[in-house]
C-alpha cells in the first residue's frame, strides 16, 4: 500500500480534504498544505513505530559476517528493536548486546530479530506489507496523532478509539486462527 494514500485518507478523517486533495494530485508546494503533508507523515511514522514495537512485530533473518567479533546495528539491512536469536553454524551461540552492536565470537552469524520500518517520504511504500495493517488502521493512528499535535483533542480521540479498535479486531481474528488440537482422553 502506498503511502500517499494513508495520508489523503488521514487528512480527510483529520477534516483537511483540502490538503488531501492537494497530495492527490501531487501539489504540496503551498507552504501550509506543504506543511501539513510532513505532519502527517511524521505522524504515520510514529504509528509504524508503534505497532511494530507493540502490536504486530516485524521480523527478519540476515547473515553477517565480521572479523572484529561485533556486529554493527547500523549494518543491519533494517533498524532492529530486539534481537530474538544468533546462530553460527546452525547452532545457537552466545552474545553480548551493546548500545551500538552485537559482541560475538563467531565470524559468521544469522541473526534473527524484530524491527521497526524506515521513515518514509510522501512515495514510498508503509512498512506493513501484510493484512495486519489495513489502511483504515493507518489513517485512523495518523489522523488520531495529527489531531492531538493540532489541539483538536476530541476528534483526535474519536479517531484514536477506531485506531485501538481496528487493532483489537485483527489481534481478534488472529488469535480466532489459532487452532487447539481436541484433547483426548484415554
Amino acid at each position: 500500500m502506498k503511502v500517499k494514500e494513508v495520508i489523503i485518507r488521514a487528512a480527510v478523517y483529520a477534516g483537511r480534504s483540502d490538503v488531501a486533495e492537494l497530495a492527490a494530485n501531487g501539489e504540496t508546494e503551498i507552504a501550509e498544505a506543504d506543511e501539513t503533508v510532513k505532519t502527517l507523515l511524521y505522524c504515520l511514522n510514529a504509528v509504524e513505530d508503534e505497532l511494530a514495537r507493540h502490536y504486530f512485530s516485524l521480523a527478519a533473518t540476515e547473515v553477517m559476517s565480521s572479523t572484529s567479533g561485533y556486529y554493527y546495528f547500523e549494518d543491519f539491512k533494517r533498524r532492529p528493536v530486539k534481537i530474538l536469536s544468533v546462530n553460527s553454524g546452525g547452532a545457537e551461540v552466545p552474545y553480548t548486546l551493546n548500545p551500538l552492536s552485537i559482541k560475538c565470537s563467531a565470524k559468521i552469524i544469522e541473526v534473527k530479530y524484530e524491527y521497526v520500518p524506515e521513515r518514509h517520504g510522501l512515495d514510498g511504500e508503509v512498512g506493513f506489507t501484510d493484512e495486519r495493517a489495513t489502511i483504515k488502521l493507518l489513517a485512523a493512528g495518523t489522523a488520531s496523532e495529527y489531531c492531538l499535535i493540532n489541539g483538536e483533542t476530541s476528534l483526535a480521540q474519536t479517531w484514536e478509539e477506531v485506531y485501538r479498535q481496528e487493532i483489537d479486531e485483527i489481534r481478534r481474528k488472529s488469535l480466532a486462527a489459532v487452532k487447539f488440537p481436541p484433547r483426548r482422553w484415554v
